[in-house]
């Protein structure tokens, strides 16, 4: 969309922390594909303790959305299927 309208975007970009509860490391390797091809979204960093995600996203309107949205269409199923 950014380059199809130019201009101001309608929100600033911002670093989203996610809680995670997924820890198999193909899970995680499989979030992160998933993640670096959402548009306007880039993986920044992992916790130690692989219980934090951090995201950066290009236009943030409600962060709390976007922890939401992450947990819910690819956490949990990912978690079905790697940690079953």
């Amino acid at each position: 969309r950014a380059l199809l309208r130019p201009g101001p975007p309608r929100h600033a970009s911002d670093f989203v922390t996610i809680p995670l509860e997924l820890r198999d490391p193909n899970a995680l390797a499989v979030l992160a594909m998933i993640v670096c091809i959402t548009p306007g979204t880039s993986w920044a960093e992992l916790s130690l303790d692989r219980s934090l995600l951090m995201l950066h996203v290009l236009e943030v309107h409600d962060a709390e959305a976007i922890v939401q949205h992450v947990k819910t269409r690819y956490e949990r199923p990912l978690m079905e299927i790697f940690e079953s």
